[in-house]
């Protein structure tokens, strides 16, 4: 296999474990809001986690059209 393939292959495989780990962080924020509505690190952690889920998952997006399509992008 071309070291591009495995690359972009690497990339969605860790875009994948950053998305389940977001993901569990996400659930214990939503968690906690529930408790406690008003607190506003807590909405402030719930954003930045969901910028960072959102960035993961347009890599992980990007890496699956790439290894669809190596020709176009390679």
């Amino acid at each position: 296999m071309d070291d591009s393939y495995l690359k972009y292959e690497q990339k969605a495989i860790k875009a994948k474990e950053k998305i389940s780990v977001l993901e569990k962080e996400l659930l214990e924020v939503r968690n906690k809001l529930n408790s406690d509505q008003f607190n506003i690190n807590l909405m402030h952690e719930l954003k930045r986690i969901n910028i960072r889920m959102s960035k993961a998952i347009y890599e992980l997006k990007h890496s699956q059209l790439v290894l669809e399509k190596p020709n176009s992008i390679l």
